[in-house]
């Protein structure tokens, strides 16, 4: 503004100081007076729409920076959320996989289970009725658990293990029973002593009788063999003593269970 002005009063002055011509009228300065005062109108209005244009940008640019910065900062935070949701999408595949080969373990387990369940349940309903009858009284509840399909397969297994573990215990310990016989046509009240599974001595009360006792094979449907052997009386009678802490212990030789003469157990 300081500049136009000095710009008007210069032209001003020359216009003033200027010889005047002899042709010269007033009626001519006074219409380049006007020129003058038109031109720098116009130059004055020229600024004027400059300075306002100036003046309006610098507000834009101000705001259009704002609206870049304020985009910057959405465009930031949108990739932290793309990289968040990115890491949480590889953290649940991972699971995923984790999980599935788990449950292929899972399933690869319980087919081997089945099948262990499957051999232990034929094996015991074959063997069941050989096994002795103390060892069948107290494992009866596990056998109808191995033996109940409705069950499930953890408590049928446990069943299995349970009376694995008590087969195995009976065949290494002598077994005292009570047991009622069926001697050469009669029922007599016996006293038993199970050597392990597969064999046993026997006695009567009053001593008038004893034996030994063994399963019975797959050709007959008795499930034990039990044959009366008064000649080894004194080495049978032995044996419950020594089993009944009312001797020392001491070798004796029993007999071997002979082929004849076998008599029905009830």
């Amino acid at each position: 503004m300081q500049c136009n002005l000095l710009i008007y009063m210069l032209l001003l002055l020359v216009f003033l100081t200027a010889p005047v011509r002899a042709e010269s009228s007033s009626l001519q300065r006074s219409e380049q007076l006007q020129r003058t005062d038109q031109l720098m109108a116009k130059k004055l209005a020229l600024d004027k729409a400059s300075a306002e244009l100036s003046f309006n940008w610098q507000k834009e640019q101000a705001s259009l920076l704002q609206l870049k910065a304020n985009y910057q900062a959405e465009r930031q935070l949108l990739q932290l959320k793309l990289h968040s949701a990115g890491a949480q999408s590889d953290d649940a595949v991972l699971r995923r996989q984790s999980l599935a080969k788990e449950q292929a373990k899972a399933e690869q387990t319980t087919v081997e289970y089945q099948t262990l369940l499957t051999q232990g349940v034929a094996s015991f309903t074959q063997s069941w009725p050989l096994l002795p009858e103390p060892l069948k009284r107290s494992q009866l509840q596990e056998y109808r658990q191995l033996t109940n399909e409705k069950a499930e397969l953890a408590q049928r297994l446990t069943a299995l293990v349970h009376l694995l573990e008590a087969t195995n215990s009976f065949d290494q310990t002598f077994t005292l029973d009570k047991q009622i016989l069926k001697l050469n046509g009669q029922d007599w009240q016996a006293e038993v002593l199970y050597l392990g599974l597969a064999k046993a001595l026997f006695r009567l009360p009053d001593g008038s009788h004893v034996g030994m006792g063994m399963p019975a094979g797959k050709t007959t449907t008795d499930t034990w063999h039990w044959q009366v052997n008064d000649d080894a009386q004194e080495e049978i009678n032995q044996t419950f003593a020594i089993y009944l802490q009312q001797q020392k212990a001491s070798l004796v030789t029993l007999p071997l269970f002979a082929q004849g003469g076998l008599h029905e157990k009830e």
